[in-house]
């Protein structure tokens, strides 16, 4: 039976826990302005995550897209899974158009396709594979820099060691990609301080409007997750939750049948 003078407390200490994280992060004043030439290093220096080790796998520069209404009258949320395989060629397209480097030559200017606060792109993304065509299982990560996919790992109980991570375990389950969304905190806080965290919600939520817009287009469905078992997930990529976490989960396959709603 449930302590309803515990659940009380917990409700209320929930909700000013939600207060507390609003007043801390809003503005009273501006700081005093600073020339952007005098700007300090790690205000101004882009950082790209890597595991130089590991296994490398090139992908190839998708063609240019041609993005129509159509495509945005068809994004929604799809939570029925053929199992099927994804092709490397889409999940190239949909890790390059998502978060990749618009333009090679101008790596220190981290052109991407979405927008970032101050030009930090905290957002670090790691594919977990269960069924791509020539590509075998296990947790990737995105090294935007060269447009590759670093091969990591295989976690003992793969994959179940990931949907035990969900209450939607049948969705994940039956998903040929999961892509784990992580940010590094640092990167953004460094130079906005505690209100940087609504940066990087926001940089989340543009990211995932690539991922469904792409996804749309390629023809293959999309669903994103918000709940999930934080210290698990984390765990399992091997990032302390403190300085980078787990901030958002979005399941990718092939559709066995009509839209599963928002």
């Amino acid at each position: 039976m449930i302590n309803k003078r515990l659940l009380k407390r917990f409700k209320f200490f929930q909700r000013t826990s939600s207060q507390i994280y609003r007043e801390v992060t809003k503005l009273d004043e501006f700081r005093k302005e600073i020339p952007v030439e005098k700007y300090p290093l790690p205000w101004t220096k882009v950082y790209y995550k890597g595991y130089p080790k590991f296994e490398k796998i090139r992908l190839i520069k998708p063609r240019k897209l041609l993005i129509n209404e159509k495509v945005f009258r068809s994004r929604e949320s799809y939570r029925s899974y053929s199992g099927k395989s994804l092709s490397l060629a889409q999940l190239a397209t949909l890790l390059y158009y998502t978060a990749g480097l618009k333009d090679n030559t101008a790596q220190d200017i981290g052109n991407r396709f979405y927008p970032s606060a101050g030009g930090r792109y905290p957002i670090e993304l790691y594919p977990v594979i269960f069924n791509v065509s020539g590509l075998k299982h296990g947790i990737y990560h995105y090294h935007l820099k060269t447009n590759s996919l670093e091969y990591l790992w295989i976690p003992r109980k793969f994959p179940d060691a990931f949907t035990e991570c969900f209450q939607q375990k049948g969705m994940v389950k039956m998903s040929s990609v999961l892509l784990l969304f992580t940010a590094c905190f640092g990167r953004t806080e460094i130079k906005y301080g505690p209100r940087g965290y609504r940066h990087i919600m926001i940089n989340v939520g543009s990211m995932q409007q690539n991922v469904y817009l792409i996804c749309a287009y390629l023809g293959i469905g999309c669903c994103s997750i918000g709940g999930y078992l934080d210290k698990k997930m984390n765990a399992l990529l091997d990032v302390d939750g403190l300085t980078e976490s787990t901030v958002l989960a979005v399941t990718i396959g092939t559709k066995r049948r009509a839209k599963g709603g928002e």
